[in-house]
């Protein structure tokens, strides 16, 4: 496990970077975004299961995926 991605990722956020390592980035992440009061779901940005292929039509058609290393599917 040594040398692995999320190993690097919680190094680099001065976290352990032990077996735990994604739940401990996953939770400073979590921590970031509420103290900067981003929302914590898709639901708290306003959108409701309804809206499914809407945000799945505007994910498809955004400028970041142009230099995606994989660009996903609208199956995916």
């Amino acid at each position: 496990m040594e040398g692995g991605k999320l190993q690097r990722i919680a190094e680099t956020m001065d976290l352990p970077a032990d077996r735990d390592a994604g739940n401990r980035i996953a939770d400073a992440v979590a921590q970031m975004n509420q103290s900067l009061g981003l929302p914590a779901s898709v639901r708290n940005m306003g959108y409701e299961k309804s809206d499914l292929d809407r945000m799945i039509d505007a994910a498809d058609d955004s400028y970041f995926n142009l230099t995606a290393p994989k660009r996903a599917t609208r199956e995916e």
